[in-house]
C-alpha cells in the first residue's frame, strides 16, 4: 500500500518515492509522508499536533520534485515532508503549516504569508 486517505488527508508510506499526481492530491488539505507504517489509526495522532510533526520528521524516503504538483492543490494547508527530501520547493498561497525533515538541501524561493506554523 502506497498510501491511505481520509476526508481531508492523503498520507505516503515510509517507502513511497515516486512522482505526484496532482489529480491524485488536488482533494486534499493535508499532505504527508510519513515515517510510519500505514494503517487508519494513524488519522487519530493528527489530532495532537507534536505527534503530527513527529509523523514525517525521518525516515520518509520520499524526494520527488514538487514543482508543479503543490500548484493545482488548491485545498492545501499543511505539508509535511520527510529528511530525504531535498528538492527545490514552491509553495501554494493557501498553505498554513509546513514541516520538514533535517535535510538542509530544500531551495524555498518564497514562504508565502499564510504560513502560520513552521517547522524545521
Amino acid at each position: 500500500m502506497d498510501y491511505i486517505t481520509n476526508v481531508d488527508a492523503i498520507v505516503f508510506s515510509p517507502e513511497y518515492d515516486k512522482p505526484l499526481d496532482s489529480e491524485l492530491l488536488s482533494n486534499y488539505k493535508k499532505i504527508i509522508f510519513s515515517n510510519k507504517e500505514l494503517d487508519n489509526k494513524l488519522f487519530e495522532n493528527y489530532k495532537n499536533k507534536d505527534t503530527y510533526y513527529a509523523l514525517h520528521k525521518e525516515e520518509s524516503k520520499f524526494n520527488q520534485p514538487l514543482h508543479n504538483v503543490l500548484n493545482n492543490c488548491p485545498l492545501l494547508t499543511h505539508l509535511g515532508l520527510g529528511c530525504e527530501f531535498n528538492q527545490k520547493l514552491d509553495l501554494p498561497c493557501n498553505i498554513s503549516s509546513l514541516s520538514l525533515g533535517s535535510n538542509n538541501g530544500i531551495y524555498i524561493d518564497y514562504l508565502p504569508d499564510t504560513i502560520e506554523e513552521l517547522e524545521l
